[in-house]
C-alpha cells in the first residue's frame, strides 16, 4: 500500500496490468488497508518465531545426526567383519573359450569334438 501513495495518478491504458492493480488496490477503504498492513506484520512476526528443526539446509550436525551416522558405521563394520570371517569364496570359471567352425558341410562334427576334447593344457 505504500506504493499506492507513491503513484500520483492511475496508469494509462497501455499498462494493462498496472492499471488493473491500481484499480484493485484503490478499491480498498482506508480501514481495510490498515488491517491488511497489520495482518502482514503479524504473519511476518509468526514466521520469525517459528524454528524449523526438521530441515537444515546447510547441513549442520546435531547429536541425532552424529548418533545415526555412528549407528550406520557400526552396522557397516559388522557386515564387513562377517564377510571377512567367511573367507574368500573362490568361484571357478573357465577362461578358455574355443570357437570351432566346420570347414564345410561334410565335416564330421562328432570326430571333430573327440579331437577337441582330447586337447589337454600343460
Amino acid at each position: 500500500f505504500d506504493l499506492l501513495s507513491a503513484v500520483a495518478e492511475a496508469p494509462n491504458a497501455k499498462s494493462v496490468h498496472a492499471a488493473r492493480w491500481y484499480s484493485h488496490v484503490k478499491s480498498f477503504s482506508e480501514e481495510e488497508r490498515a488491517n491488511a498492513l497489520k495482518a502482514v506484520v503479524v504473519v511476518a512476526a509468526k514466521a520469525e518465531e517459528e524454528d524449523d528443526d526438521d530441515f537444515d539446509c546447510f547441513g549442520d550436525e546435531d547429536e541425532d545426526d552424529i548418533e545415526r551416522e555412528n549407528e550406520i558405521q557400526r552396522i557397516a563394520d559388522e557386515a564387513k567383519a562377517a564377510k571377512l570371517a567367511k573367507g574368500k569364496i573362490l568361484i571357478e570359471k573357465s577362461i578358455v573359450i574355443i570357437d570351432v567352425k566346420p570347414w564345410d558341410s561334410e565335416t564330421d562334427m562328432a570326430a571333430l569334438e573327440e579331437k577337441i576334447r582330447g586337447i589337454e593344457m600343460e
